[in-house]
């Protein structure tokens, strides 16, 4: 559904994701990075994380969300409703999400 909408639209990009008991939240809206940064007399841990999927797409297909587990499940359904990941605003107009028995 998400690539047969962006197709028809342009410029629009789309995320499809199919959720299992594993799911990461870095699959969900990007990768976590870790940098290393020289402060003075040592040494400073810093963590990004560069935005994709959800964070940057504007219709968003998520297959099985049932299988989502909690942790991942809670921080999906607030940026949805919130509409921002990080405080930023996201492109999102569309999320469909699918459940299974």
């Amino acid at each position: 559904i998400s690539e047969i909408t962006a197709a028809l639209v342009d410029n629009v990009r789309s995320f499809a994701y199919q959720f299992h008991r594993d799911t990461r939240m870095s699959e969900l809206v990007g990768e976590a990075i870790i940098r290393r940064e020289q402060a003075g007399t040592g040494e400073v841990l810093r963590h990004d994380v560069v935005p994709g999927g959800l964070a940057v797409s504007e219709v968003v297909v998520l297959d099985d969300i049932t299988r989502a587990p909690a942790e991942a499940l809670n921080v999906l359904l607030r940026i949805l409703n919130e509409r921002k990941f990080r405080g930023d605003p996201i492109p999102l107009m569309v999320a469909i999400a699918t459940s299974n028995p």
